[in-house]
């Protein structure tokens, strides 16, 4: 019997975005028995954020936010690799923490630069300098400094969180985090490199072209 279904896309026919990338590739990966589906007439009746990824049990619960979706996701899986550590509390606070970090000192951020180098959202030049102030400053430091520590996030071996991470940096990599300001992360590209080709992937990241002189807007 089916998990449920998982929305990755806002509209039909779009990409799937970034916050729904592990979803998908969990699903796949792992053979996870959940129908992904576009979003259809009644989608927005049933999430009127309108965001993805978002998750409809057998039974009409609804389930949005991609931290817990990637965690029930992967707690289906009876051999995750190691994904959630050794399945202690511990561990799955770790992993908690970290996806939670990236998910809001990191990606929140990111995704108000990404917004307006792209479109998406009106351009502000305080409010632009406002928000890579806080990648370049606070968000990023933190997690080189960590990695200088720690070989993964968690610890010695490749967690969800991870993986997590590793998608919040496809459009920072590909729009803004170009050669100059990587040059000033070896441990978190060492550490991107290494996650970015783990099979639960599938190359998907191999075409990736990374900015090498970014222009901020004006």
């Amino acid at each position: 019997m089916s998990l449920g279904t998982i929305y990755t896309k806002i509209a039909a026919g779009e990409a799937t975005r970034t916050r729904a990338l592990l979803p998908e590739r969990l699903i796949k990966y792992f053979k996870i028995n959940v129908k992904v589906s576009d979003p259809d007439e009644v989608f927005p009746a049933k999430f009127p954020m309108k965001l993805v990824p978002a998750f409809q049990f057998p039974d009409g619960t609804l389930l949005s936010e991609s931290l817990p979706i990637n965690l029930f996701l992967l707690q289906q899986v009876e051999n995750h690799g190691g994904l959630l550590g050794d399945n202690s509390q511990k561990a799955w606070a770790q992993n908690l923490q970290w996806m939670e970090f990236i998910n809001n000192d990191f990606m929140r951020p990111s995704g108000q630069v990404f917004g307006m180098i792209v479109g998406r959202k009106p351009f502000n030049q305080d409010v632009f300098n406002f928000f890579m102030n806080e990648l370049r400053n606070v968000a990023v430091p933190v997690i080189e400094k960590h990695l200088d520590e720690s070989e993964y996030l968690t610890g010695s071996a490749v967690s969800i969180a991870d993986l997590y991470a590793a998608t919040m940096f496809l459009r920072p990599l590909g729009y803004f985090m170009d050669e100059e300001w990587r040059s000033q992360l070896p441990r978190t590209m060492e550490w991107w490199e290494k996650v970015s080709k783990h099979p639960v992937f599938d190359n998907f990241f191999a075409d990736l072209q990374m900015v090498d002189k970014f222009t901020p807007p004006n």
